[in-house]
């Protein structure tokens, strides 16, 4: 006998109760089961892009060395400069490439520290200046900088013409990189070993004497 049997149903409210089953059992899939189809699929594309991405870590880890290299390269083209005297330096710098150019500066202002962006190995220092020149000593001057061994380079630029129409109106904002006196490799200091202390044996002792008869 069957469970519908015990129940004592009819047969209408046994074609109810079966199609209800089934609906129930429908319905429980299309929430719980059918959802699930994807997770294979879902679970195989995060594994290739774990992979995908373990691989360009090792690739980088990889080029260490050449990174190092490039990394020393850079601190023997920019000599360490103590940062009290990289304002100085950098006007300076310019002040002798704009003779070089041709160029007379009219002002020339430090640009406050705390406006500068640093990173963990270079120290930025800025310098805002003007001055009027013509166009090949304006070239001349930006070409001279750019190529410059403390990395100098333009941050903002405004150019006008000056009342006569024959000279250039130039106000600039430059910016030198230092490296970190922190960024240098510094080698571990030497061990000291202390030496053992030296054990003075005792003094021997004197013969006992013979005793007189």
């Amino acid at each position: 006998m069957s469970t519908l049997d015990r129940l004592n149903l009819r047969p209408q409210e046994k074609r109810l109760v079966i199609g209800v089953g089934i609906f129930v059992f429908i319905l429980l899939n299309y929430f719980l089961v059918w959802p699930r189809f994807d997770d294979l699929n879902t679970h195989k594309s995060a594994m290739v892009r774990s992979r995908k991405k373990l691989a360009e870590y090792k690739a980088e880890v990889d080029k260490m060395p050449e990174y190092k290299a490039k990394l020393a390269k850079l601190e023997e083209g920019n000599p360490m400069v103590e940062s009290a005297e990289q304002a100085l330096l950098l006007i300076r710098r310019v002040q002798d490439q704009a003779a070089r150019s041709g160029v007379t500066l009219a002002s020339q202002r430090p640009v406050p520290r705390v406006n500068i962006k640093t990173n963990d190995f270079f120290e930025e220092e800025g310098l805002a200046i003007s001055f009027t020149s013509g166009d090949k000593e304006l070239v001349d001057f930006l070409v001279t900088l750019g190529g410059d061994n403390s990395m100098i380079r333009v941050r903002d630029m405004d150019l006008k013409p000056d009342p006569s129409r024959s000279q250039l109106v130039c106000n600039l904002t430059l910016f030198a990189s230092y490296p970190k006196a922190s960024s240098r490799s510094t080698p571990p200091p030497a061990k000291t070993t202390t030496p053992s202390p030296t054990v003075v044996p005792p003094p021997p002792k004197p013969a006992a004497k013979p005793a007189a008869k």
